[in-house]
């Protein structure tokens, strides 16, 4: 039993220590959500000795995708897999095939957020034809870079034009939001688990 309000991944070392000494085990696979094993939970696991099967985010996906782990035409595979640096497994699977792949600008959302803002903004500003304050100015930069969109969308301001350039392809390959996958991680290999296995656990 831990206190109340106690969040998962801090009693995890805890259950590790008491499944080697107390029970024994020499070998063993932990089978937790993205929020039960991560960075530090994977350490604890690797220093017993043990092994882990665990999903990762949508954020992760995306920054896979953009340094090139895998491609997207791999989630129209029934049941894939990656293996990866470092003894690294992905096991993946597009969950929805009705979806496009992609439609639009990466991060639509905060891009309309960014310029109902922008606009808001300048109807505030003074109305003579003066150059813009430059604190104003890096304010723009300041938002798209909050909003994460300032990678693809540049942002230009001369005297009082405010120009705004979109570049689609700046961001890389991403997964949009309407795509449901699956995507595993493990340490264990293929020899020591099919990907049907892994899946299936």
């Amino acid at each position: 039993m831990f206190p109340g309000n106690t969040a998962d991944p801090h009693t995890f070392a805890a259950q590790l220590e008491k499944v080697k000494t107390r029970f024994g085990a020499t070998a063993i696979t932990f089978v937790g959500d993205r929020g039960m094993i991560k960075g530090q939970q994977i350490e604890d696991l690797a220093k017993q000795g043990f092994h882990y099967i665990t999903a990762i985010t949508k954020p992760q996906i995306d920054k896979l995708l953009r340094i090139g782990t895998f491609q997207m035409d791999l989630f129209d595979q029934e049941l894939a897999e990656v293996l990866a640096d470092e003894g690294i497994r992905y096991v993946l699977r597009r969950e929805s095939r009705a979806c496009p792949r992609r439609s639009g600008p990466p991060g639509t959302r905060n891009w309309s957020r960014f310029r109902r803002w922008l606009l808001s903004t300048i109807t505030t500003l003074p109305t003579i034809c003066a150059p813009m304050p430059r604190g104003r100015c890096r304010s723009f930069v300041a938002r798209a870079k909050t909003l994460r969109i300032a990678d693809w969308v540049e942002l230009t301001v001369a005297e009082r034009a405010i120009t705004l350039t979109v570049q689609e392809d700046a961001a890389g390959p991403k997964l949009p939001n309407s795509m449901a996958v699956m995507l595993l991680k493990t340490d264990l290999s293929p020899t020591q688990a099919k990907k049907e296995l892994v899946h299936d656990r």
